[in-house]
Order: structure tokens, then sequence, then C-alpha cells
């Protein structure tokens, strides 16, 4: 048997010894296995200094080999360099995974640990090249932001001819309407900015209304002081437009009236920019259209200046019909599938048809029906054959026409959206004292058609 003073069949420290009765151990700096014995199970552990894990599966592996013969073993495992085992030890899988690894298997794990390597690299500049492209787009963006915010300050980024236009204050504006109606008369971009501007650097500026000349290309200092002290001695007129004027009609009244010519009001009319009312910018079918501002010209009273700019009345308007319309108004138009175009024309039938809100709920009713009924498709109301375009007549050309043909009032709005309930009529007429008869078939409105003969008289 082993003496008391050695460890595994050998003296204790680094030298080598031969195996004792039976006891073939392999040992290499106090790592220690005891062989397996009568063709035993695997090699086990024996009391003594913790090995190297990875460096016990080299000595198993290599004792196993060898079947026994210490000498070969030992020399085997001289041939393995020094930092195997620390690579074994670095690497967190299970010991039993390398129980038989394989020198091949050695590289090819080596290998993998320097592509995970390179590959972690590669992911690290991907990144930093990523967060500089973002950092990048964001400064040109603030850049370019900062840039124009500056340019519409000193008037760079208008128009660099020194062209001048009317701009009209009326009663009533504040700081944000004026800035506003300078943008819509393209002689600012940045509204919000010149308000900020009036805030907090012309603090004791303040606007009379009136008509005033201006530079489009001046730079807010100098706009500031036209805006005071170019005004234009002017008279105001007060004008009413009836629900249910036309273009046409609104133009007659402001030449009337001295506040701009026909001509220039329809011109304006027809090629004016007001694409800053989403409203106008939503409107499609515009070849088709008669007038594109038929129907948003909002019927009100208003003030105007003599002489006052076409745009700069329409934009009046305009205002007028964006505040009437409401959210709720809005959301009600979504609710039932119609777009504010749809609302807006089918006001401007029901308007012309219909003197009273209740009527005005019935006739609607009509209208959503036929425009729901396949059988029918056909509008066939008489108002649309006075307009001046073919394409609005509604007995030749189905659904809502092209749009608006005058300017609704809020009622009439009110009825396009909310028709009367559970009505499933499909015709409806009125007799010369103002009364309305409504039908589901054309065999009831016959019957009505006879009613409405005798009460006007047999006409």
């Amino acid at each position: 048997m082993n003496d008391n003073n050695t460890v595994g069949g050998f003296p204790n420290g680094n030298q080598e010894s031969a195996g004792t009765d039976g006891d073939n151990v392999v040992s290499r700096q106090q790592t220690f296995y005891k062989a397996p014995q009568n063709g035993g199970a695997k090699a086990q552990n024996v009391s003594g200094p913790q090995p190297v894990i990875r460096r016990e599966n080299q000595q198993r592996r290599a004792f196993d080999q060898f079947a026994g013969d210490e000498n070969a073993a030992y020399d085997a495992l001289s041939n393995i360099p020094e930092d195997t085992a620390q690579d074994y030890a670095a690497d967190d899988r299970p010991e039993d995974e390398y129980f038989d690894e394989t020198e091949q298997e050695i590289k090819e794990r080596r290998s993998y640990k320097r592509r995970k390597k390179i590959g972690s690299r590669a992911a690290g500049c991907l990144k930093s090249l990523l967060y500089g492209i973002i950092v990048l787009t964001v400064s040109l963006v603030v850049g370019f932001y900062v840039l124009s915010i500056a340019f519409d300050f000193i008037g760079v980024a208008r128009p660099a001819d020194e062209s001048t236009v009317q701009f009209v204050i009326s009663q009533g504006d504040t700081v944000e309407d004026i800035a506003q109606n300078l943008k819509k008369e393209d002689i600012i971009t940045r509204p919000m900015i010149f308000q900020m501007f009036l805030k907090y650097i012309k603090k004791d500026v303040t606007f009379t209304p009136g008509v005033y000349t201006v530079k489009t290309n001046a730079d807010y200092n100098s706009l500031v002081h036209q805006l005071q002290y170019t005004a234009t001695a002017s008279d105001t007129v007060r004008l009413t437009f009836p629900e249910g004027y036309t273009i046409d009609e609104i133009a007659e009244l402001l030449d009337d009236k001295g506040v701009c010519t026909r001509s220039d009001f329809i011109e304006c009319v027809r090629t004016g920019d007001f694409s800053s009312y989403d409203f106008i910018a939503d409107l499609d079918n515009l070849e088709d259209r008669y007038y594109r501002l038929e129907g948003y010209l909002y019927p009100d009273t208003y003030d105007f200046f003599q002489n006052e700019s076409p745009k700069s009345v329409i934009n009046k308007f305009l205002n007028n019909f964006k505040n009437k319309m409401t959210d709720a108004l809005k959301a009600r138009a979504e609710e039932i599938d119609m777009s504010i175009d749809d609302v807006v024309t089918m006001a401007s039938l029901i308007q012309k048809e219909a003197p009273d809100f209740d009527n005005m709920c019935g006739v609607s009713a009509v209208f959503h029906n036929r425009l729901k009924d396949s059988n029918m498709g056909y509008l066939q109301t008489d108002t649309t054959t006075n307009y001046p375009s073919s394409k609005y007549d509604t007995y030749n050309n189905p659904g809502l026409p092209p749009g608006a043909i005058c300017s609704p009032g809020t009622e009439a709005i009110e009825a396009a959206l909310y028709p009367t309930e559970d009505s499933r009529a499909l015709y409806f007429a009125s007799d010369n004292n103002g009364k309305f008869y409504y039908a589901n078939t054309y065999a009831e409105h016959q019957k009505n058609y006879a009613k409405i003969k005798e009460v006007n008289g047999g006409n």
C-alpha cells in the first residue's frame, strides 16, 4: 500500500512515480485520479486539493485512452498547452459537455469564441453608427427649423421682390387673428413666432382696425411698423349675406357696396390658394365643380373696408365657416359616414328646399333614404336644375351633385346630419301655404299632388 507521506502513489510535489499494488494513478501539479480497478467504472476523484475542472477532463480522457499506461498518459498530458486548462475554466458550460471533447472540438470551440467576439465588436460598431445617424438627423431637422424661423424673422424666406399687398385688420381681431391672417396672405410663414415676437419684444404694440399696405418681404420689425403707420383711410361697410346665397350673388353685393369688384372676387374664388383650411384642402373632383368654394362662404353679417382685397374678404367667410363647423358636427358626420363636403352639399340642397328646421329634417330624411335605396339613387330635386352647370342636375345624375349649390346656414347643416328619425319617405312636395307633404310610395305622392293642386286653387 502507499506510504503515508505520498499522495496518490507519488511523493508530495511534482515528481513522477509508478503506481503501487493495483492503484494506477495519473497526477500532475497535485491533480490526481484513481484508476478503475478490475474492469470497474470510470475513474473517480480521490480526496485531496481541488483540481481545475477542465483539466480533470483531459486527465480522465488521457487515462482512458491509454488503458492504464501511466507513463503514456502522463506524456500525452505534458504535450497539452497550459492555457487549455484556463480556456476550459473560463467557459461556463457544464463539465460533462467536455468529458469526451476531442482536439478538433477544442479548436471549433475556440473558433466560435473568436467569431462571437468579432460579432460583438461589429454589433457595437453598428450601434455607434446608428446612434451617429440619429444624432445627425435630429441636428439637421432642428437646424432647418431654426433657420426657417430666422429666415422668416428677417424676411429671407419670402419673395425677393418688393411687392406690396393690402392687409386688413378688422374690429375685434386678436394678435392671433392678425398673425394667422398674415400667413394666409403669404406675408409671413411662422404665425406662432410672430406672436412670440409681439409678446416678448414688441410688448407695447397695439393695432388699429384699417387697411394697411405692407411689403411681402419685410422683416418682423418693418412689418410691425407698417401695420401701425400705413393705414389707408377707408370707410367700413357692414353687409349681411342670407342663407342660400350663391357665390354669384355674394360677388354682386360686394361689388355694389364698393368692397371689391365682382371680377376680382370671382377670380380669387377660382384661383386663390386657400389650402390652409383643411376643409378646402380635402376637396376632390375639382374639375367637376363650378365654384370650388361654393357652400363654404358662410352666410352671416360682416364688416368690410371699402376697396378691401378679395382674398381678405374670402378669408373672413372661411374663418367663420371654420368656427361654425364645430367638433360635435364633425364627429356626427364621421358617425354617419359623411365627409364635410357631403354634409355641405346636402345642406345646400336642403337650404333651397325647406323654409324651417322641422321640414329641413324631413327633406333630409328623403334625401338620405333615396341615397340608400338602390332602386332610386336619383335625388330629383328641382333646385339643382337651375344651377349653371348641368353636372349638378340631380334628375340626370345620380347621388349628390359635385358640390354645393349655395351657402347653407347652421340649421341646414344640422338637418343634413340629423334627418327625421324613422322616416321612410322617398317623396316630398309643398303647397303655396308652405305645408309639406311626405310619401313613402309614388302612389301616395300622386295623391299628395292632388291635394296640393286643390289647396293651390287648381294650379
